[in-house]
């Protein structure tokens, strides 16, 4: 458990609903056509936000870990949108989560001015 802390990894502590109103960072928007999602980087991962679409198919080329995500948060999506906050370690992770396909988190995820958050990283 120490190890696996000491890692950045916070398996064993419960995921607190983060207060995304006082946090720093800016909302990011899916760029995926037909898929109207919000996501936000916090000190504790990547959490794609309550509220979120979701693409209803995974496509061949979609990463078995996220497969397995849409499993187990079954109960945290009702017709293909997000019920609550759900937190990723990255934001490919939570990209692939979304898309139902292998993205990169830093190409899908962009401001509302469009700004990827590649470009923001950048900076």
């Amino acid at each position: 458990k120490i190890a696996i802390g000491t890692l950045g990894h916070n398996l064993f502590e419960p995921y607190i609903t983060y207060d995304h109103q006082n946090n720093d960072e800016p909302i990011l928007y899916s760029s995926k056509t037909g898929v109207d999602s919000k996501a936000q980087r916090t000190g504790e991962g990547f959490v794609v936000l309550k509220g979120s679409k979701i693409s209803p198919n995974t496509v061949k080329s979609c990463p078995e870990s996220a497969i397995n995500a849409r499993g187990k948060f079954s109960n945290k999506i009702q017709d293909w949108e997000l019920t609550e906050d759900i937190l990723f370690n990255s934001p490919s992770a939570a990209a692939s989560f979304v898309a139902g396909t292998s993205v990169s988190g830093n190409e899908f995820w962009k401001t509302a001015d469009g700004t990827t958050l590649k470009e923001i990283d950048r900076k």
